[in-house]
């Protein structure tokens, strides 16, 4: 299990991967899709 802090970081990303799918594939490539 993660920390509850790095849960938290997790979810807001997948949060917003869920809502526009291609946002994470710029700028955002490290906070998303990197950890999954």
């Amino acid at each position: 299990m993660l920390p509850e802090k790095d849960q938290k970081k997790l979810m807001n990303a997948m949060e917003k991967l869920a809502e526009n799918p291609y946002a994470g594939k710029s700028s955002n490539n490290l906070n998303g899709y990197a950890i999954t």
